[in-house]
């Protein structure tokens, strides 16, 4: 979290570090080569479906990425749904957990905190500083992880699917019709 650098010089250098840390072989070449597979990173198999049925509802789609907007636009690639809205660390000029990531996202929503569901699996990278300023949390635990005890979301669900159910428990229900 010191001073703003571009996600690509972040992540090349996290991936030197690692391997230092670790005694393995790094050349300078393997951070340029993770960050130029980035892009060809996909979505868990039920995304695409899942943010159809969110679309044909109605709901607005954002992403608040972590990335920088080359690569973001890159990865998009790999949706079949358009979101509302494309957000990032770079827009920021900070990166998540920093709560100026999230005022800057809630700025350019122009929402207030109650009206976002954030959803992520990031317990302490996304969830705990959307719970912090007021938003909606719903954690994506495909892994099972014991969750910090000061994360309270508002629900859990092992994968994407399960945010259909909780979009359903919260519809309007129709009257039975009167005779």
């Amino acid at each position: 979290q010191g001073p703003y650098q571009p996600y690509k010089t972040i992540l090349a250098e996290a991936l030197l570090d690692t391997l230092k840390k670790h005694q393995l072989p790094a050349r300078s070449s393997d951070g340029e080569r993770l960050v130029a597979s980035l892009p060809s990173w996909k979505p868990f198999p039920e995304v695409n479906a899942v943010l159809g049925e969110l679309k044909k509802v109605g709901l607005r789609l954002a992403i608040l990425s972590n990335i920088d907007d080359d690569l973001l636009s890159q990865t998009l690639e790999h949706f079949t749904v358009p979101f509302d809205r494309l957000l990032t660390a770079e827009q920021a000029c900070a990166y998540k957990p920093n709560e100026k990531v999230f005022r800057y996202a809630l700025e350019q929503l122009q929402c207030q905190p109650e009206q976002i569901a954030h959803v992520a699996f990031g317990e302490r990278y996304d969830l705990l500083p959307a719970q912090r300023l007021g938003c909606r949390t719903i954690y994506i635990n495909r892994h099972s992880r014991q969750l910090p005890p000061s994360l309270h979301p508002d629900a859990e669900y092992a994968d994407l699917l399960g945010l259909l159910r909780y979009i359903a428990l919260r519809a309007p229900r129709a009257e039975p019709a009167g005779n």
